[in-house]
């Protein structure tokens, strides 16, 4: 089993994950979850643009999404590959997810829920947390 892990800085958990072939530094918001378990990452509008201008989105769609306040609104969203990086390697499983526009560059419980062959392990004394993926 391979292991890879992060520490927090000031409460973040920050993780570099290649999407679409493009390192991109994530920020692991707890908080971000999709009740379907459709959307795992969210994207700035000029990263997913530029995935979407490179043809590296496929099966884009318009995703409901419940806000705060009890509303609903509608954002854009595509599927794209994905992989973490952990010091300047890519690990892990590749996956597809699917990715949603407008959001801050952000990970959420359904990406890990997608690395079907690994476990997420929090280490709260450490103030780390550790991605275990078995090897094939």
């Amino acid at each position: 089993m391979e292991s890879y892990c992060w520490k927090s800085k000031n409460g973040e958990f920050h993780i570099n994950i290649k999407v679409g072939g493009e390192d991109t530094k994530m920020l692991w918001d707890t908080g971000f979850i999709d009740p379907d378990c459709n959307v795992g990452l969210g994207l700035d509008e000029v990263k997913y643009n530029r995935l979407k201008r490179d043809g590296k989105l496929t099966n884009e769609k318009q995703y409901s999404r419940h806000l705060a306040n009890c509303d609903y609104d509608l954002v854009d969203t595509g599927e794209v590959e994905a992989q973490l990086i952990h010091n300047g390697k890519t690990c892990g499983p590749k996956i597809k997810v699917r990715v949603r526009k407008g959001a801050t560059n952000s990970v959420g419980y359904c990406f890990f829920k997608a690395l079907r062959s690994c476990q997420l392990i929090w280490e709260f004394e450490a103030d780390e947390i550790c991605i275990e993926c078995r090897t094939e």
